[in-house]
């Protein structure tokens, strides 16, 4: 890509607007000074004794993070919360970022997903300890699923693209039922916005849209073992696996594949979009969401798939350098970034 044209896609973001469905958790996190420590008068056991915590949006939030970091014009959530002080948390975190939250659909019958993560802190020592998960483990109610499908059609007027974010294996359990998934291709095939959609665990019940996932995801949706394959030949199995599960799709198909970049499927062929590669240490956590944030931003903007798929690559080479956070990349990073590269590859 040119940095001319480069310029062009990037200029664009300021027009975008993007929806963000599917699967908002609340990360709470505890950080415990151990020597405060006081023993239970009912129990004999240890108290443990919070110094300081942060409620910040995660999961589906961080895809917000990193839109409101890109400067794009319109942001709005489509979550299921519950009616409790978790959703409280969730929804001041998600305000703060600037991201309209008028199509949050609460209900007293669920909880808000939540992922309560402590770490001690001994003598000047942090450690993270064990994880506290509050999720769904009934089917989503049909009045939330139905307010869910309102809100899907009523966004698809506003906006450019909706991001779709499936975490939970038990798909009846969140967001994304058959009825809801039913409606998400309609949209797509409609044309008015485009539907982007990663899913951990079930990204074969999507149908008619854009999707993207990891390279051990889409081995595991295309039933191809991979664990004994050497790393080239599961690069291969990648585009083996996106043949099978996006052929005669028209819609472009992404599977990140960690420091090799993306193999896109499009139009009957795979290409392949290298990832950048900056000095280490890296941390990985949240990579895949920032880097769909940034193929949505490119595609919105009258990006090609491939120089989505570098988009993306940009914005997570960017977050994976912020250690012991979710992180996110500006217009200006990315920027900064793609210059650094063009200098390296030209001298």
């Amino acid at each position: 890509m040119t940095p001319e044209r480069f310029s062009e896609i990037l200029g664009k973001f300021d027009a975008v607007r993007i929806a963000v469905a599917g699967d908002f958790f609340l990360d709470r996190l505890f950080y415990i000074e151990r020597d405060w420590d006081e023993p239970s008068v009912e129990t004999g056991l240890t108290a443990y004794q919070v110094a300081r915590r942060k409620c910040l949006p995660g999961a589906a939030g961080t895809i917000t993070n990193n839109l409101a970091a890109l400067g794009i014009k319109e942001i709005y959530a489509l979550a299921l919360t519950g009616d409790d002080g978790e959703a409280f948390d969730l929804l001041k975190g998600l305000r703060e970022t600037g991201v309209d939250t008028s199509y949050v659909v609460g209900h007293g019958d669920i909880f808000t997903p939540t992922y309560t993560k402590t770490f001690f802190d001994y003598q000047g020592r942090k450690e993270e300890t064990h994880r506290i998960d509050i999720k769904n483990r009934r089917p989503t109610p049909k009045e939330a699923e139905r307010r869910v499908i309102a809100n899907l059609l009523e966004a698809e007027r506003r906006v450019d693209a909706i991001i779709c974010l499936e975490q939970l294996k038990d798909k009846d359990c969140g967001m994304f039922t058959d009825a809801v998934i039913e409606t998400l291709a309609g949209i797509s095939s409609r044309g008015a916005a485009r539907v982007l959609v990663d899913s951990r665990f079930n990204i074969a019940r999507f149908r008619n849209v854009i999707k993207k996932c990891n390279d051990a995801e889409i081995l595991s949706a295309a039933g191809i073992d991979a664990d004994k394959a050497g790393d080239a030949a599961r690069f291969a199995l990648v585009g083996d696996a996106l043949m099978k599960l996006g052929a005669g799709s028209p819609f472009p198909f992404f599977a990140s594949c960690g420091e090799r970049g993306f193999r896109v499927l499009h139009n009957g062929r795979v290409e392949d979009v290298p990832a950048y590669s900056p000095p280490g240490p890296y941390d990985i956590c949240g990579a895949g969401d920032s880097a769909m944030a940034g193929l949505a931003c490119a595609l919105s903007s009258g990006a090609e798939p491939a120089e989505a798929a570098l988009f993306g690559n940009l914005v997570a080479s960017i977050t994976i350098q912020q250690i012991g956070v979710t992180g996110t990349a500006t217009r200006e990073d990315a920027a900064r970034r793609f210059a650094d590269e063009v200098q390296y590859r030209l001298s």
